[in-house]
């Protein structure tokens, strides 16, 4: 995990992450998947791997979806919505309770 300031950064590879292992004040690379004698081993808990899976999701997805918002914004212009506060309404109330 990677702190600077106020953001945080996790990042999950099990293929590319290496283990280090410390000995006589020195510290060598062993790859991943390599087993050694006197070596701790690391287990990536379900939680970590769903997200790290989430945050590469996240990082792969645009920011905005420009299609969607000209479509919706074609809508508005054409008077097809954003006219009944009240139906609006409803509707946010039964996606909300999954109706």
């Amino acid at each position: 995990m990677n702190i600077q300031a106020t953001r945080a950064s996790l990042t999950f590879d099990p293929a590319a992450d290496r283990a280090e292992r410390v000995g006589s004040g020195r510290a060598t690379d062993i790859p991943a998947g390599r087993q050694t004698k006197d070596t701790d081993r690391v287990q990536w808990s379900a939680d970590v791997a769903l997200l790290a899976a989430a945050q590469r999701s996240a990082a792969e997805s645009p920011d905005l979806r420009h299609d969607l918002i000209e479509r919706v914004r074609a809508k508005l212009q054409a008077g097809d919505v954003g006219q009944d506060a009240e139906q609006l309404a409803e509707r946010l109330i039964d996606h909300l309770l999954g109706s």
